[in-house]
């Protein structure tokens, strides 16, 4: 059984956002504090809620949504988030999508019905040693969804995760 997802992805889901609503608490904190002998200006106030506001929003649609542990286990992948745990043999696999030139780099994977985790299960892959390459495993993992794939004849199935 070989990981798959990186083991980082803690600092991802846990320290950076309270890094970030941590550091928009101190600087609000601060500004109301230097702003309170001339009044406290509206835009003090509206800043760091914006900032929280379009924090959360991104985090939430790239970090929120990753899978902590995916493992590749030869037939079938062990996805673990929390005490929830998927295993889908790769022939249930719809497509498989990797995305290196993102922060952090993802991979999703589209199965063809819901788990306890959705259809579309997301992780962050292990970092490769030249930090622009692709992870082997999983374009190795991707060529084998492919051929199989291709044995079972269903290309025209291949493609988004839509319903």
């Amino acid at each position: 059984m070989k990981r798959l997802s990186t083991k980082g992805i803690y600092i991802y889901k846990r320290i950076l956002p309270a890094f970030w609503f941590g550091l928009i608490i101190i600087l609000t904190i601060s500004s109301l504090g230097v702003g309170r002998n001339s009044g406290v200006s509206l835009s003090l106030l509206i800043m760091p809620i914006l900032m929280g506001v379009l924090g959360y929003l991104l985090m939430k649609h790239n970090i929120f949504n990753l899978i902590d542990e995916v493992y590749d286990e030869g037939g079938s992948i062990l996805f673990r988030n929390g005490l929830k745990e998927v295993r889908i043999p790769l022939s249930e696999i719809k497509s498989i999508s990797y995305v290196t030139w993102s922060n952090p780099p993802r991979v999703t994977t589209c199965v063809r019905h819901e788990t306890q985790l959705g259809r579309e299960l997301t992780f962050c892959p292990s970092a490769p040693f030249v930090p622009s390459g692709k992870n082997r495993d999983i374009q190795n993992l991707i060529g084998r969804i492919e051929k199989q794939q291709a044995g079972q004849n269903n290309i025209g199935d291949v493609g988004s995760c839509g319903a």
